[in-house]
């Protein structure tokens, strides 16, 4: 990843007791994207020595070149950004393009019933970014 790319992510996390799927079926629907799910995020616990897995969806745009993300922000008691515990999943969307749009993205979210809340966050705030770091890992294999 890019030095810069975490500064040109539009970060958003998402309240919703919806499944993964069913919710990235909902973006899918109000954002004009196909996620596709993509190999889970693989995170060791160094204090509990428990390895993590997280659910992880994709989409390619190819007319702006950004990629969405789609990331499992909790399993059980462990949280993979624990600085926004409130978020059940993230999206993220890597590229310039998206983050002048950041405010119109969050309105098209906001018209889904299922989603109770999204909150926009900076990543280059939290701590925890390593873990999230990886989420794009897929252009490593």
């Amino acid at each position: 990843m890019m030095p810069d790319a975490e500064s040109e992510c539009v970060s958003i996390g998402i309240v919703s007791p919806l499944k993964d799927y069913r919710l990235c079926w909902f973006l899918n629907n109000c954002l004009d994207i196909d996620l596709q799910k993509v190999n889970d995020l693989d995170i060791t616990d160094p204090q509990k020595r428990k390895q993590l897995l997280f659910t992880r969806f994709k989409y390619e745009e190819p007319v702006t070149r950004s990629e969405f993300y789609v990331l499992q922000n909790k399993i059980n008691a462990a949280y993979l950004l624990p600085e926004i515990k409130q978020a059940d999943f993230i999206l993220l969307i890597k590229g310039s393009y998206y983050q002048q749009h950041q405010k119109e993205i969050i309105n098209k979210i906001k018209t889904v019933q299922e989603i109770q809340i999204t909150v926009p966050f900076d990543m280059a705030t939290l701590k925890s970014k390593k873990n999230i770091l990886l989420y794009d890992d897929e252009k490593r294999k």
